[in-house]
């Protein structure tokens, strides 16, 4: 029934899966392959994003790419910890120009700023850490605003996938687990549950 597309993704994990580093695959794969396109990773605490986190691991990925294979992107313009940009500076008659894939990739921390992410057009939008956003109703407010950077009218031009593991229940976790276990509600891709005892709905 659900998978004529167009859903976005709610995922329960526990630790040390791997999940950051498949992730940072994904948004080193957009930004290489798709020209023009936004891809954010968002967490509550940049901690989550890098050095070590998921914008850390994608900018590895990038790096590697640009060394050990054909399909470098220089990134002349902007090579930030939290911003890339895949452009580089090209004359005409002596004037430089930007010039390039123009792929981007951000990453945002959404702890005080739930609409970080307004205003961009991604073909991809990550949530680090979902457990961790803290404040009741922080995660569902910035679901919520950051839908319209993955849709042009009423169709869907991105996916927004929301991840991590349980943290403080009576925080950032209560949306984290309304969202997984009512996943129609939040339109995201729900699953039969075949796991739980009487809970196959």
């Amino acid at each position: 029934d659900y998978l004529d597309g167009g859903y976005h993704m709610v995922i329960g994990k526990s630790r040390r899966k791997g999940y950051s580093f498949k992730n940072a695959a994904i948004c080193a794969n957009a930004f290489n392959t798709i020209r023009n396109s936004q891809v954010i990773i968002g967490a509550a605490d940049k901690k989550f994003l890098y050095p070590k986190g998921t914008m850390g691991m994608a900018s590895n990925v990038l790096n590697f790419i640009n060394k050990h294979t054909a399909w470098r992107k220089t990134r002349d313009y902007v090579d930030k910890q939290d911003h890339k940009k895949a452009s580089f500076k090209k004359f005409v008659e002596g004037t430089p120009v930007e010039s390039g894939y123009m792929s981007e990739m951000f990453a945002l921390t959404f702890k005080d700023n739930p609409d970080a992410a307004r205003g961009k057009d991604a073909v991809e939008v990550f949530f680090e850490e979902s457990g961790a956003f803290g404040t009741p109703g922080l995660l569902k407010d910035l679901y919520s605003a950051s839908e319209d950077c993955v849709k042009a009218g009423a169709i869907k031009t991105g996916m927004i996938t929301i991840f991590g593991t349980s943290g403080d229940m009576e925080g950032g976790t209560a949306d984290y687990a309304d969202m997984f276990q009512r996943p129609q509600a939040f339109d995201l891709l729900p699953f039969r549950n075949i796991w739980d005892e009487d809970s196959k709905d």
